[in-house]
């Protein structure tokens, strides 16, 4: 399970390429998931919109099969209250399916993690 999106912290061109080069070579392993959280740690404001870039390339590497939303929470609560946190989550994956939306929320943690629905 990678964590925090890989933890993209640097966000200059060099590093984000690096960044997106070795989230594909992740996701080529088909026993990787990825957990979407983690955003406060770089930015503060972080929105659905702030995201995007991110989550964007973690979803085409991973598609929603192999991903799951998370908190960080307490530590998220530095920068943004929990219920906050995940209603920028519903504001962002609010085009996606149902199915889509259930897996990402909290049907592939619920398979990954082995835990009884």
């Amino acid at each position: 399970m990678l964590t925090h999106n890989a933890m993209p912290f640097l966000r200059d061109t060099p590093n984000v390429d690096l960044w997106s080069r070795a989230i594909r070579a992740y996701a080529e392993f088909p026993n990787v998931a990825v957990k979407i959280s983690g955003f406060g740690a770089f930015d503060p404001q972080w929105n659905a919109r702030s995201i995007d870039a991110i989550v964007s390339q973690v979803i085409e590497a991973f598609t929603p099969h192999r991903c799951m939303l998370a908190s960080n929470f307490p530590v998220e609560g530095l920068v943004k209250p929990y219920r906050e946190i995940w209603n920028v989550f519903f504001d962002y994956f609010a085009p996606y399916s149902k199915d889509e939306q259930e897996m990402l929320f909290w049907r592939n943690a619920a398979r990954i993690y082995r835990i009884a629905a």
